[in-house]
């Protein structure tokens, strides 16, 4: 039995991929994923084939940024994918995934469609990852990050953020479990709710490899 996945959202340079590094060394299977890159040195861990092959195409196919930067699909809507989960299983089995083992991927798109995300996988687990607007930003505008390059003022990327804060309210209100992420307090080495997580979630608990990693 193929067991409902865990869904990382968040703000594009929120450490969603520490977040899933974290989750990896906790026992997650991803997959095939994206691995070092200039932006995350210690690996990007994106699902390459479910993001290029299915959720990309389809904001690209409504006229929204595949990217996700603009421009964004708005507020209110959503295209409910009657295939998605057929789609994103045959994919992920197809690259390794047994029946029962936790499996999860870093989608951070998908809170653009979250309702057909939620219809394909109602028992998912999503956890929403949160770093202050103020860093997100810095990170936006580095040249490290040179693929984030709609917006050219701090008050665009903060009309941006506050987008994806609206789309996180609706999925906390809209989907069954939903936990929230504080990267700041992880980097400070605060393991409270990252630890709670990992375990609320069915993974193990691996306090010496997460603060090696940290490090």
């Amino acid at each position: 039995m193929i067991q409902d996945p865990i869904i990382i959202i968040g703000c594009p340079r929120s450490r969603t991929s520490m977040t899933m590094q974290m989750l990896q060394l906790s026992g997650l299977f991803l997959g095939k994923v994206i691995g070092k890159t200039r932006a995350n040195p210690q690996g990007q861990l994106e699902n390459h084939e479910i993001i290029g092959n299915i959720i990309k195409p389809e904001l690209k196919a409504h006229g929204y940024d595949p990217k996700g930067q603009y421009p964004l699909a708005p507020l209110d809507w959503y295209n409910v994918d009657p295939n998605l989960r057929d789609s994103v299983l045959k994919i992920i089995k197809r690259q390794g995934l047994k029946d029962n083992q936790k499996w999860g991927l870093k989608a951070l798109k998908s809170v653009f469609n979250w309702q057909s995300w939620n219809a394909a996988f109602p028992d998912a687990h999503w956890i929403i990852v949160r770093r202050n607007d103020r860093d997100i930003i810095k990170s936006c505008m580095s040249p490290k990050a040179a693929f984030m390059d709609k917006y050219k003022t701090k008050q665009g990327w903060q009309s941006w953020i506050d987008h994806h804060k609206e789309k996180f309210k609706q999925v906390k209100q809209g989907c069954k479990n939903v936990y929230e992420l504080d990267t700041d307090a992880v980097v400070n080495k605060d393991f409270t709710q990252l630890k709670a997580i990992i375990e609320a979630v069915g993974l193990k608990w691996k306090p010496d490899k997460v603060e090696a990693q940290i490090k």
